[in-house]
C-alpha cells in the first residue's frame, strides 16, 4: 500500500476514533442489547471489505511482514522445507509450524484473510478477558475504539503482523488461568501458552514469565508448557528443519540471509 493511501487511512480512522471518544456519552446508551455480536460482525465485515478493496480493486502489492510470509509460503508450495531448504526472511526466526499453518493460503488474499481471522478470534477472546475487569459502559467504549483503531486495521489486515495469532493463544491461556483456578487450569493454560510459542516466533517467549505469574499452580503451568514443547519441537524438527539454521536464522540452500538470533533462545 502506498504511503499516501496509508496516510489518508490513518487520518480518517484517527478522526473517527476521536469523534467516538468525545461523543461517547451520547451514543453509548443507544447501542442495541446485543451490541457485542454486532460489533464482531462489523469487525469481520470491515476486514473483508478492506481486503476486497485492496486486492480485488486497487491491486495493491503486499507490504510489511506479508511480503516475507508469502515468499516462504511459495517456497513451501514448491516442496521446500523451512530451515532446511530456505531460511527466515526475518531477523527473528519463525517456528516451522507457523509457516506450515500459513501455507494453507493459496494466494496473498487468502493469506491476509487468514491473518484477519486470527485477529477476529483474538478480539473475541480479549473481549472475554477484559470484561472480567471493566463495566458495561467501559466495555462498549473499548469495543468501539478498537473497531475504529487504525493500528488494528492496518497491522492485522494488510501489514501482516502475526501478533493476533500470538494474542489469541496467550489471551486464552490467561482466561484459563483466571477462570479455572486449580491445578488442571494451570496445566491447561501452560499447554495453550506453549501452542502460542510453537505457532509463531521465538520472540513469543518474552512474555512467558509474566504470563506464568497468573497461574494458581505455577508448577502445573510450567509442566504443561514444557511437556507440549518437548513433545512437539522434536517432531517438528523430524519434518526436516535443521536445528542450527533454525536457531541462528541463517538461510539454507536458498532464501535470504538474516541476522543471527541464537541470543533469543
Amino acid at each position: 500500500m502506498s504511503a499516501p493511501i496509508k496516510f489518508v487511512l490513518s487520518v480518517l480512522m484517527t478522526g473517527l476514533t476521536l469523534i467516538a471518544w468525545v461523543t461517547a456519552d451520547r451514543w453509548l446508551t443507544r447501542l442495541p442489547k446485543r451490541w457485542p455480536l454486532y460489533l464482531i460482525l462489523v469487525l469481520m465485515l470491515s476486514r473483508l471489505v478492506m481486503l476486497v478493496v485492496a486486492f480485488g480493486i486497487l491491486r495493491v502489492p503486499l507490504s510489511g511482514n506479508s511480503v516475507g510470509y508469502w515468499e516462504n509460503i511459495e517456497a513451501i508450495h514448491a516442496g521446500l522445507i523451512p530451515f532446511r531448504d530456505f531460511g527466515s526472511s526475518f531477523s527473528t526466526p519463525y517456528n516451522p509450524l507457523f509457516y506450515y499453518l500459513m501455507a494453507l493460503a493459496q494466494n496473498p488474499f487468502q493469506m491476509s484473510l487468514l491473518l484477519s481471522i486470527f485477529e477476529v478470534v483474538s478480539f473475541v477472546l480479549l473481549f472475554s478477558l477484559v470484561r472480567l475487569a471493566l463495566s458495561e459502559q467501559q466495555m462498549q467504549l473499548w469495543g468501539v475504539l478498537y473497531l475504529l483503531s487504525p493500528l488494528a486495521l492496518w497491522w492485522s489486515t494488510l501489514g501482516g503482523q502475526e501478533d493476533a495469532l500470538i494474542l489469541a493463544f496467550y489471551v486464552l491461556a490467561l482466561l484459563i488461568f483466571l477462570v479455572k483456578r486449580d491445578g488442571l487450569g494451570s496445566f491447561l493454560g501452560g499447554v495453550v501458552m506453549a501452542l502460542g510459542f510453537l505457532a509463531t516466533k521465538i520472540m513469543a517467549l518474552l512474555p512467558v514469565p509474566l504470563m506464568l505469574g497468573f497461574a494458581r499452580r505455577l508448577n502445573y503451568a510450567i509442566v504443561g508448557y514444557l511437556i507440549l514443547g518437548l513433545t512437539i519441537v522434536p517432531l517438528t524438527l523430524l519434518m526436516g528443519p535443521n536445528l542450527i539454521l533454525f536457531t541462528t536464522g541463517a538461510s539454507g540452500s536458498v532464501g535470504a540471509q538474516s541476522a543471527p538470533s541464537t541470543w533469543m533462545i
